[in-house]
């Protein structure tokens, strides 16, 4: 099972509120992520740390991630995130 969220925020904070709501809702919808969605977030978290906050400027982050799981073993995992800023939409 697969999932992709992204969000566009003015500050890191907001920023990381959002994909952690946004990562909280893949396991409704695919229980299979129970297994590794938090820590994409925590993944996702460390890199939005690194930004910093900008007030001309928004930051943008999106999260992908699958998981296979037999007999509740995990067989593959894959996770990619992207953060960059864009230009604040006025």
């Amino acid at each position: 099972m697969s999932y992709s969220i992204g969000a566009t925020r003015a500050t890191k904070a907001e920023l990381e509120t959002a994909i952690r709501d946004e990562l909280s809702k893949v396991p409704v919808s695919q229980p299979v992520h129970e297994a590794d969605i938090g820590q994409a977030f925590n993944a996702a978290k460390s890199l939005i740390d690194l930004m910093h906050d900008d007030p001309a400027r928004d930051l943008y982050c999106s999260v992908s991630g699958s998981i296979w799981k037999n007999d509740a073993v995990v067989e593959q995992v894959s996770l990619n995130i992207s953060i960059s800023r864009q230009a604040r939409k006025e």
